[in-house]
This record gives structure tokens, sequence and C-alpha cells, in this order.
């Protein structure tokens, strides 16, 4: 498949609300298709692999439709147009959809963006479904977001062999594991992730996200949360609660 040309969702400037970098303003790029299907995925209109159209939105309340596919220069001469008339953001993040469902597109995107935009960090977000191999990649991208899918929460069983491959993979890369819980999730679901992270990846954090759907009952989530993150500080540190802001402000 051609780097240089591939599938976007849409395209907009906003706040993080996941992970560490929650609350830094930045400009995400979401590439289609998804064949996973998560319960909880808030985001479902991306799955779709190749849609005709993708959706730009430049700001001041701006919405354009663009044909799919696209190439990796366009998308770099769109993202310039918006710093100028937009304002900054502090890095800009890749997800999907599950970008490494288009491989070699999503590490030509990551390539050019780094040779173009020097002084941005640059963030991957994959469902840590989908081993990283690419060298290229690796290299382009600045942090990675990977997520460790639990049955009782997503309907999809964990991987924990291809979560050790990635870690190993990505020594010494900056990143963290994303676990989202609901109400039925068990802390014995994480605790092989804790060991592996301990083991392969030592630095990264660990992000206990409660379900947006599961905050209806606030307390009983912070005692599930709480009891989860008890039975694994003793195996791995690194362990951070952090329910989603997104989805508390109403933002994209």
């Amino acid at each position: 498949m051609n780097k240089q040309v591939g599938y976007l969702f849409e395209l907009f400037v906003s706040y993080q609300g996941e992970g560490p970098w929650v609350g830094k303003r930045q400009l995400f790029i979401r590439l289609a298709g998804c064949s996973r299907s998560c319960a909880y995925c808030d985001t479902q209109k991306s799955w779709k692999a190749r849609p005709a159209h993708w959706t730009l939105y430049p700001g001041n309340e701006q919405v354009l439709r663009r044909a799919n596919p696209v190439r990796v220069m366009d998308i770099i001469q769109v993202i310039r147009k918006i710093r100028k008339d937009n304002g900054q953001f502090d890095c800009i993040a890749i997800t999907g959809g599950e970008p490494l469902e288009q491989r070699d597109f999503v590490t030509g995107l990551a390539v050019g963006l780094r040779k173009n935009f020097k002084n941005l960090k640059i963030l991957l977000e994959t469902n840590g479904l989908e081993n990283i191999v690419d060298n290229e990649l690796i290299t382009a991208i600045d942090y990675f977001s990977l997520d460790f899918k639990i049955k009782s929460a997503s309907r999809i069983k964990a991987k924990p062999d291809i979560t050790a491959k990635i870690l190993s993979r990505l020594k010494g890369k900056k990143g963290c594991i994303k676990v989202i819980i609901n109400e039925k999730t068990r802390s014995q679901e994480l605790m092989t992730l804790a060991r592996l992270v301990k083991k392969r990846q030592p630095k990264w954090e660990i992000i206990i996200q409660p379900a947006s759907g599961s905050m209806r009952n606030k307390q009983l989530m912070y005692e599930k949360s709480d009891k989860i993150i008890q039975a694994m500080l003793p195996i791995h540190s690194q362990i951070r609660l952090l329910p989603q802001m997104h989805r508390y402000f109403g933002m994209k």
C-alpha cells in the first residue's frame, strides 16, 4: 500500500481528554477504519475503513468535507493553515479508528509530520492489539498511548502476548497504557498487565480510566477503581486514575 495516501475520518483541534497529556491543546488526525468494535467506543462512526469523505474542522465553527483518499502532503498543508489561522497547539495526535489498520499510511504520515513539524510532539494512540514493527514509525513517534483491552469492559479478550511484544519493541520510547474499566471489572484482569509493564517498561504509567457510561454512579466507580489500583500498586507503582475529560466537557 502507498505510504503517502490513506483514509481519514476527521481532523480537528481540541484538548486531549485522556492519558498523561490530558488538558493539552492538540491537533487530532483521526484515521478511518477499525475492526475491533469495543463496547465503550465513542467514535463508532470512524469504524468504516474507506469512507468517501473526511471532515475538516479548521476553526471558527467551519465544517468542511474533503474527498478520500488523501495524500500526506495535503494533510501537512492543512495543518500549516490551521496553525496560522487557529492558534497554537502542543502536539499532533494520530488516532482512530485504529491507525495501525492502515499500517503503511500511518508510517508515511508520521514520517511526513516529523519532517515538517520538527518542534511539535507526535502522539500515536492505538488499541494495543496490533504489533508495531516499522522502525520508521517508531522513530517518528514521540509518545505511544496503548490500550489494554479487558473483556469485562470492552468485550474483547486481553492479549498480553501482543502487549509484551509491543512493550519490548518500544524499549526506550515514552508512553503509557490505558485501561478502560466498568462496574464489572475485577482486579484479577489487570495483574498480568502490571507485571508486564513493570518488567518491560517500568517508567510507563498505567492509566485506569472508568468508561464514561459507568460514571452514573461515581461513588461506586471510585471504590471500584481504588480497589483495582491498590491491588496493582505492589507490582507496578506508576498507576494513575484519570476519567475522560473530553466526555465531561462534551468536547470532540
